[in-house]
């Protein structure tokens, strides 16, 4: 297939289990039509998007970059002093990597396209110190909004964050909506549900509830705590598994392994078996954008039950604003499987990613 032209994509100094899995759908979308130039710091790079990207390399500035914009700056202004891409993209981070996309286009006549991941304008409202309140101020309200305002194109995950963006007063016409690149194939278990159970060490003769993400108060560590001690305390017919790790993580090992089994992090290719193994994903953020432990439960056919933040709503029918709903929603087991959505087809996904790509490089000509 012919190309299309070159799009530089700044992904910084890390790279999560998340934006590994976006970004190899991403490539394998678009790749034919597109070369794509990943920008970024000395971490590890997967084999699979060795082959899908041409990597450019800087180094961190150290301590003194705690955020990494200023490592994310440097690292693109050097790309740039080769060929210059056609395009520019962040694919996570708006308050930082969205920030650098959009000035360093503007400043070297690039089009700059920056992805709102997740809820911007709440995360101030989600700290109760003064500190922590000016901290999110600082990078969720100037930075982030400052990337938005520069940028030729935002790229909104879903319709809620497009909302918000516009009661801030960004124009409409700016903001498109676009989940970013999924693959249901690897969720749709094709092993019977208690032969998973133990493969992985679960209990066979209970139910199996799943979190997967990170254990920490942003995604309602404490208030899972609450949902397994009530979940637990009236019913021992279930079984909580936890993928993944992080600052709560230690208050979980109070119960006994029939109760709570603690997984820990597990690389992303082999996540899907605990979602055919569950019976249930029980996932009590207080903030997301549109998060790929929804998407996954979805594509496994898994009933979810979760908080009404980002774009979840949009997807999910089960919805809880409290504990007590978390926990009446398990025990009762009248469980809603919800579908996903046609837009997450293969070939719905690149036709729209094509598509956005090739109205920005038409409206640069």
């Amino acid at each position: 297939m012919t190309r299309g032209g070159r799009i530089g994509i700044l992904v910084g100094l890390n790279l999560s289990n998340n934006m590994k899995a976006t970004l190899y759908n991403l490539g394998r979308l678009v790749g034919e039509r597109y070369r794509l130039d990943l920008i970024l710091g000395d971490q590890e790079v997967p084999e699979r998007l060795q082959g899908l990207y041409n990597l450019y390399r800087g180094e961190r500035l150290g301590p003194i970059d705690p955020a990494g914009v200023f490592s994310a700056w440097r690292i693109c202004s050097d790309y740039l002093k080769g060929d210059e891409p056609d395009l520019l993209l962040n694919p996570c981070k708006p308050q930082t990597l969205g920030l650098v996309v959009a000035r360093l286009g503007e400043s070297h006549d690039i089009p700059s396209i920056v992805r709102m991941t997740g809820e911007t304008f709440r995360q101030t409202g989600l700290k109760s110190d003064l500190y922590g309140k000016a901290k999110m101020w600082l990078l969720h309200e100037k930075m982030a909004g400052q990337a938005y305002s520069k940028a030729d194109r935002i790229l909104a995950v879903g319709p809620s964050l497009r909302d918000s963006l516009i009661s801030k007063g960004y124009e409409r016409s700016k903001i498109s909506v676009l989940p970013q690149p999924f693959d249901p194939a690897p969720f749709r278990s094709v092993k019977e549900k208690n032969n998973l159970k133990e493969e992985l060490g679960l209990e066979a003769d209970k139910k199996i509830a799943l979190f997967v993400g990170r254990i920490s108060w942003y995604k309602g560590g404490d208030r899972l705590l609450q949902i397994v001690e009530k979940v637990t305390g009236a019913d021992g017919q279930y079984q909580f598994c936890l993928v993944g790790a992080g600052e709560y993580e230690g208050r979980f090992e109070q119960f006994d392994e029939r109760s709570v089994k603690l997984v820990g992090e597990v690389p992303h290719e082999t996540i899907s078996s605990y979602y055919g193994a569950a019976d249930v994903l029980v996932f009590p953020s207080r903030t997301e954008g549109l998060p790929n432990v929804v998407l996954e439960a979805l594509a496994a056919k898994l009933p979810v039950v979760a908080s009404p933040v980002g774009e979840i709503a949009n997807y999910v029918s089960n919805i809880a604003g409290s504990i007590d709903e978390y926990v009446d929603y398990i025990l009762e087991e009248k469980w809603k499987t919800d579908g996903l959505p046609s837009e997450f087809n293969w070939e719905n996904q690149k036709r729209s990613y094509l598509n956005l790509f090739a109205d920005m490089l038409e409206d640069k000509r």
